[in-house]
């Protein structure tokens, strides 16, 4: 559980969740991260290293360009998520979660993040955008 006085911008020392690459390659590492949509949906992201996936209800020109996990289809907005409501972003391997200024706040295991702030996810953290939760069952590359 991250501390309440302070989002975590770094990870901590301990050994982080996704190591990086240290092999020189030719192809990109390639994060993947498996949600669980409550009540029964799994979605499996998979985003290159150093990618942003937008997290919201958007279905428009403002986010075209962007990766999306779109959840519209998942009831966002009944549930309060915001057409972009956060991003998730892999930093050399570490991967790590924005509230972009939501209306109705994103949580992770219930602490209410600071907008503009990133913090670090974790397997089987519960994530809530709005009232809308997802469980991150998986985090691998």
């Amino acid at each position: 559980m991250l501390p309440e006085s302070e989002p975590i911008e770094h990870g901590p020392s301990d050994e982080p969740l996704i190591t990086p690459n240290t092999e020189h390659s030719v192809f990109p590492r390639i994060v993947r991260l498996t949600l669980h949509i409550l009540p029964d949906a799994n979605r499996t992201l998979k985003f290159p290293h150093n990618a942003r996936i937008l997290v919201g209800r958007a279905d428009d020109e403002e986010t075209a360009n962007d990766l999306m996990l779109e959840l519209s289809h998942y009831g966002g907005e009944s549930n309060g998520v915001s057409r972009v409501h956060a991003a998730i972003h892999d930093q050399e391997g570490i991967v790590y979660i924005t509230d972009l200024n939501s209306t109705n706040g994103t949580r992770i295991n219930g602490l209410l993040l600071n907008p503009e702030q990133p913090y670090r996810l974790r397997e089987t953290d519960e994530l809530q955008f709005g009232n809308l939760t997802i469980i991150l069952t998986q985090l691998a590359r």
